[in-house]
C-alpha cells in the first residue's frame, strides 16, 4: 500500500470518527461504562494482541534476546492468563491499548523510509495515539473517571476531539494531494 493512499483512508477515517463525536449524547455513557466492563468481549478482545504479541516472540532472532524465547514466550504466556483470570477489570481497555501500540507498529512500516509530504503528519498522529494507548493500558480504570466529564451535557471535551479529528483528517487529505 502506498503513503498517499493510506494517508487518505486515514483521513477519511478521521472525518468520519470526528462527525461520530458530534453526534455522542450523554444518554450513551451508561452504554459505553457497560461496553468496558463486559468480560467476555475483554477476554476475546485482550486475547487477540496477546496471540500476535506472542507470534512475534516466536520470530525474535538472535540479536533480540532470541536465545531467550522460551524463557519470554513463558513469563509473557502466564502474564496474560493471569490477567484473564486474575484482573478482569477493565480488560477490554488493556486490550485495546495493546491491539493500537502492535497495529501502530505495523503502520509504520508503511512511512519508513519514505519521502512524502504526508509521512510526518502520520508519524505524529500514530506518536499521538501510541502515548494515549500507554496511559490507558497502565490506567485503565481511569476510563471511568473520565466517561462522565465526557458526557456531560454541557462537556466540550468530545467536541474538541471531533474538531481535531475532522481537521487532521483534511490536513492528511491535503497534504496527500501534494
Amino acid at each position: 500500500m502506498s503513503i498517499t493512499l493510506f494517508s487518505c483512508i486515514l483521513g477519511f477515517f478521521l472525518i468520519t470518527s470526528g462527525m461520530i463525536c458530534f453526534k455522542l449524547k450523554p444518554s450513551m455513557e451508561q452504554t459505553f461504562y457497560r461496553w468496558l466492563r463486559n468480560d467476555s468481549l475483554g477476554i476475546v478482545v485482550f486475547l487477540i494482541p496477546a496471540t500476535w504479541f506472542m507470534i512475534k516472540l516466536t520470530q525474535l532472532g538472535e540479536a533480540d534476546f532470541g536465545q531467550y524465547k522460551s524463557w519470554l514466550l513463558l513469563l509473557f504466556g502466564f502474564t496474560f492468563i493471569g490477567c484473564c483470570i486474575y484482573w478482569r477489570d477493565f480488560l477490554i481497555v488493556r486490550g485495546l491499548a495493546m491491539l493500537s501500540i502492535m497495529s501502530i507498529d505495523a503502520l509504520f512500516k508503511i512511512s519508513y523510509m519514505n519521502e512524502a509530504i504526508v509521512s510526518p503528519a502520520i508519524s505524529l498522529l500514530f506518536y499521538i495515539c501510541i502515548i494515549i494507548a500507554l496511559y490507558c493500558g497502565c490506567y485503565p480504570y481511569c476510563i471511568r473517571n473520565i466517561l462522565p466529564k465526557v458526557f456531560s451535557k454541557n462537556s466540550r471535551y468530545i467536541k474538541y476531539v471531533g474538531v481535531f479529528c475532522i481537521a487532521y483528517g483534511i490536513i492528511l487529505l491535503t497534504l496527500s494531494t501534494l
